[in-house]
């Protein structure tokens, strides 16, 4: 039963009807950083008033928790909390049991995910819009380049005048367009 207990990742504590704590394992010892010791046979409340009230409340029939989430008020480290009623061979209530993972590590690759796709997504928006601004670019550096040897054809300077009016237009609205996009 122990050896169990001590190789389960999750941390275990149960309490009997009056809080008082019969069973902790090592994971729990490691991820309040209290050991046996200190608390074995001590109220529930050694422990810290949130997860108190969530055993009290189990207790109680008031409420069942599954991976709820709390911050250890000691470590500032996000704890899922889940519970559940012990009962004896005949069915009647003898205690509670609570399960606690520490949700750090989790939270931190959920942080970081968000992160890549915020990246991704700002990667992507980079990219159209430098394909959306190059392209009406590329139009006026031709008709520039084009430009000297053509000075004198009108035919030319109102093609160049007509396309360079619609492409600065087209990068204005793009440019609007992103001023307006946080909002």
């Amino acid at each position: 039963k122990e050896s169990i207990l001590g190789n389960i990742g999750s941390g275990i504590i149960a309490s009997d009807l009056e809080g008082r704590i019969t069973v902790i394992n090592r994971a729990a010892e490691d991820l309040l950083r209290i050991t046996s010791e200190e608390i074995m046979g001590k109220n529930i409340q050694k422990i810290g008033s949130i997860y108190a009230d969530i055993v009290f409340k189990t207790l109680g029939n008031q409420a069942f928790y599954n991976k709820h989430r709390v911050v250890d008020q000691a470590n500032k480290i996000p704890i899922a909390v889940s519970t559940s009623l012990i009962r004896n061979h005949q069915g009647a209530v003898i205690g509670a049991v609570m399960v606690l993972d520490n949700l750090a590590e989790e939270e931190e690759r959920e942080k970081q995910i968000k992160y890549l796709q915020q990246m991704e997504f700002w990667g992507q928006i980079a990219t159209r819009l430098s394909q959306e601004i190059n392209n009406p670019l590329a139009t006026i550096k031709t008709f520039v380049q084009l430009l000297p040897e053509k000075y004198d054809d009108h035919e030319y300077k109102n093609k160049f005048y007509d396309i360079v009016t619609t492409d600065i237009a087209r990068i204005e609205g793009i440019i609007k367009k992103l001023m307006h996009f946080p909002q």
